[in-house]
């Protein structure tokens, strides 16, 4: 009976299980005169497991996930199906949709290369949306709760209560 609860790695009850499908490179035809906007270099490539990784470019934006990916020479990589790491060099992770996918990219060469993203296709991070400021509290789910459940650390509530006031007479 116990060992049922070991099974599997935990979970929260809205966790996503499994990732979304990826798009087929098919569909991702980069135009040869398409503008192209640099964003990294592909860092690792796992063709078992149909992913790779590529390491976002120190001063370039970081790209939002299912941002189109190609080669400098415009060959189609795949869409960023997870970002990682600190917004100013992030990393991407592009999950292929198949076998035949992966083969094709394995054909590039692609580690090393230099990575783009269609101007067409992109969207970047916006890092006045981001939060700065972590917090330890999950819910019942274990999952983050949102800003209006969140304590703030004494720190903040010194700051909140202003300026600290000289003792009183006789003290």
């Amino acid at each position: 009976e116990e060992d049922k609860f070991f099974d599997a790695a935990p979970r929260t009850a809205h966790e996503l299980l499994a990732p979304l499908a990826a798009p087929a490179l098919a569909s991702l035809n980069v135009a040869a005169d398409a503008v192209v906007t640099f964003v990294g270099v592909v860092e690792a490539f796992m063709e078992g497991e149909r992913q790779l990784v590529v390491r976002g470019a120190a001063g370039a934006q970081a790209v939002v996930e299912d941002t189109a990916l190609c080669l400098d020479d415009r060959r189609p990589l795949g869409c960023v199906a997870e970002v990682f790491g600190p917004v100013a060099e992030p990393f991407y992770l592009v999950r292929l949709a198949d076998a035949a996918d992966a083969a094709t990219v394995a054909a590039y060469g692609p580690v090393g290369r230099r990575v783009c993203a269609p101007a067409d296709r992109v969207a970047f991070v916006r890092p006045e949306t981001l939060k700065s400021k972590g917090c330890d509290a999950s819910n019942d789910f274990d999952e983050e709760v949102p800003d209006s459940e969140q304590e703030c650390s004494d720190d903040e509530r010194v700051v909140a209560e202003g300026p600290a006031r000289p003792p009183a007479a006789g003290y």
